[in-house]
């Protein structure tokens, strides 16, 4: 089975991504640019060229603290 996975670069998909590519044929998305696909995903437009039967999504914000409204928003997205 085809995997998608977004956020192998951050703390959880650092410690799942060997676990999940042993189980399936793993791609991952991500702005890391060893990611499949590099993309920022609260920005640009997911094209995929290809099929996948499951999406596992794990990116996220982290360890930051928004400075104004703009920056509250981003999280929200």
């Amino acid at each position: 089975m085809n995997l998608l996975f977004t956020g192998a670069s951050g703390f959880l998909g650092k410690n799942i991504l060997d676990k999940l590519s042993s189980l399936y044929e793993a791609k991952t998305v991500g702005i890391n640019s060893q990611d499949n696909y590099y993309l920022d995903i609260a920005k640009d437009e997911i094209v995929l060229k290809e099929q996948f039967d499951i999406a596992l999504h794990a990116a996220g914000k982290a360890h930051t603290v928004p400075k104004n409204e703009n920056e509250s928003q981003a999280f929200l997205i």
